[in-house]
C-alpha cells in the first residue's frame, strides 16, 4: 500500500529553495523519486521530498557564483572528497578577476575584463582544462597571445608554468618611481640595476643614471627570455616574441 504523501506536495506545487530559486514539482514516483523543474533556468533533476521540504534541492544552472558562473550538467565535479578540484579553482578565481568589485578594486588591471558566456559553465572550462594536459604548477594566462587581451576564452587563454606567468609582471607600485629594473642606493648615489632569474635577484651594477641602469635591466631580461624560448616554444610559439615586446615596451 503507497503511502500517502504531504497534501502540498504535489505535482505543480511550487516550492522555494535556500540558494536556487523556486522549482516545481513535475512527476512523483514516490518519497524518495520526485523530478522537479527548476522555474528560472529549467533544470530538471530528481530528489526527495525532505530535501524539497528543506529547500535544499539544488539547480546546477543556477549562476551562484558572482551572479554569472553555475556548475553545469557534465562529467565534471567542483568538489571531490570535500575539497576544490584544481579546474574549479582556475574557473572560480577567472571569475572572480572579471566580476568581483571587491577584486578590481585592489586590482584594477582586471576593470574591463571578461568571461566568454561558453566559459560561464564550469563543466565547458573544465573540459578545456583537461584537453591540456598535466596543470598542476601552472596557471591560466590571457595576455601572452594577444597583448593588452581583457577576455578570457580558448582562444585567447593558456595553460604556462607559473615562473613564465609572473616573468612580465610590471611591479610598478613595489619600485616607486623609478624605471623597472632600477632602485636608487642612497648610500652610492647610484642607481642599482637588478634582474630576477630562476627566484634570484641578480645585481647588474650601479649607474650615474636611471635611463643606463634600465637598460641594463632590459639587456639581462631579454637574454634571460632568450635561453627560455625553447620552454616557451613547446608551449605555443608565439608566446617568444610577444615576451620580447612586452619586455621592450616596460618603462
Amino acid at each position: 500500500m503507497a503511502i500517502p504523501l504531504p497534501i502540498d506536495m504535489k505535482i505543480g506545487s511550487i516550492h522555494k529553495t535556500r540558494e536556487h530559486g523556486d522549482l516545481e514539482i513535475i512527476k512523483i514516483s514516490s518519497s524518495t523519486e520526485v523530478v522537479v523543474r527548476f522555474i528560472d533556468t529549467g533544470y530538471e533533476t530528481t530528489t526527495i521530498l525532505g530535501n524539497i521540504r528543506k529547500g535544499a534541492v539544488k539547480d546546477k544552472l543556477h549562476p551562484y557564483v558572482l551572479g554569472v558562473g553555475f556548475i553545469g550538467v557534465g562529467e565534471f565535479k567542483g568538489v571531490i572528497n570535500g575539497r576544490k578540484t584544481e579546474a574549479y579553482n582556475k574557473w572560480s578565481q577567472m571569475l572572480t578577476r572579471c566580476y568581483s568589485d571587491k577584486y578590481q578594486s585592489k586590482n584594477p588591471a582586471y576593470k574591463g575584463c571578461i568571461v566568454i558566456d561558453e566559459w560561464h559553465n564550469f563543466q565547458n572550462f573544465a573540459s578545456w582544462i583537461s584537453s591540456q594536459g598535466e596543470t598542476n604548477g601552472f596557471e591560466l594566462d590571457k595576455d601572452l597571445l594577444f597583448c593588452g587581451n581583457k577576455v578570457y576564452s580558448k582562444e585567447t587563454c593558456l595553460i604556462i608554468p607559473r615562473w613564465l606567468n609572473s616573468f612580465t609582471l610590471n611591479k610598478q607600485v613595489s619600485r616607486g618611481d623609478h624605471p623597472v629594473g632600477v632602485s636608487m642606493s642612497k648610500v652610492a648615489g647610484k642607481f642599482i640595476a637588478y634582474c630576477n632569474e630562476n627566484g634570484k635577484r641578480i645585481h647588474l651594477g650601479y649607474y650615474s643614471c636611471a635611463e643606463a641602469a634600465h637598460s641594463a635591466w632590459m639587456e639581462k631580461k631579454l637574454s634571460i627570455a632568450l635561453s627560455k624560448k625553447n620552454e616557451m616554444d613547446a608551449i605555443d610559439e608565439r608566446i617568444y616574441p610577444n615576451v620580447v615586446s612586452i619586455i621592450k615596451s616596460m618603462k
